[in-house]
């Protein structure tokens, strides 16, 4: 959604609230799994999402050091497309 500009990116919240980043959650689909079923995300290794708490977690208890994971952006297939031509960069 950042990538189509329907919303913001981490940078742009970043600027307006004056803060420092403690980390990035990626979209997930065991958001909602966990969810419905009651299951903490945290307890899904297999969620990119619960990882990334569990990052955020261990940066708020001390440990600053741990490198900060950006999502991967999505590209769409007309993106690819045009990067492919030399059209987009």
């Amino acid at each position: 959604r950042v990538e189509r500009g329907e919303m913001l990116s981490h940078e742009d919240v970043l600027e307006v609230l004056s803060i420092d980043l403690a980390g990035l959650v990626p979209m997930d689909e065991h958001v909602l799994i966990s969810s419905n079923t009651g299951t903490p995300l945290v307890l899904q290794n297999e969620s990119k999402a619960g990882q990334a708490f569990k990052r955020i977690a261990r940066r708020l208890n001390g440990e600053a050091d741990l490198p900060i994971i950006a999502p991967a952006l999505k590209t769409s297939l007309w993106g690819k497309i045009g990067k492919t031509f030399g059209l987009k960069k």
